[in-house]
């Protein structure tokens, strides 16, 4: 499956462990249209994801007002399909998996206040293969990824 730009939604709450290490606990939502399914002709639909992710960040030294990072991070995702292929269902509404999901993210804080910074990041979401039903009762699996792209 190839998907359209989409839309993110991620909020997360964490502690700065020591000058270097930071954890988070990370709630988000992301959402994309298909653009085409192979074998297959006339795709549509979309597939979402809700994903509930622990994480981890290590803050390279900076002298300046930007603070670099990198991080990776671990925890589950609710896949959803609702797909369209040749004119007939290829699922059903709410065909859900709950496969496992991995992320790495890289980027810059800038901090406002003593505990609150605004940054730019990018972030790469993962997950294993997710077990679908299709409309007639067969089993599929497939992947979910999910990162910012440019398109022609």
């Amino acid at each position: 499956m190839n998907f359209d730009a989409g839309w993110t939604v991620v909020g997360a709450m964490g502690f700065q462990v020591t000058p270097w290490w930071r954890t988070e606990l990370e709630v988000g939502q992301r959402s994309n249209r298909v653009n085409s399914i192979s074998p297959g002709v006339g795709a549509r639909g979309s597939v979402s994801a809700t994903t509930l992710m622990i994480n981890g960040y290590i803050d390279l030294p900076n002298r300046g007002p930007l603070t670099p990072y990198v991080g990776a991070g671990f925890g589950k995702a609710w896949v959803s399909h609702d797909l369209t292929v040749d004119g007939a269902p290829l699922t059903l509404g709410g065909n859900t998996s709950w496969p496992w999901a991995y992320q790495f993210m890289a980027g810059a804080n800038f901090a406002i206040a003593p505990r609150w910074s605004a940054g730019l990041e990018y972030r790469f979401l993962g997950t294993q293969h997710g077990l679908f039903q299709d409309a007639q009762g067969l089993f599929y699996n497939a992947d979910y990824n999910n990162h910012p792209s440019c398109s022609d």
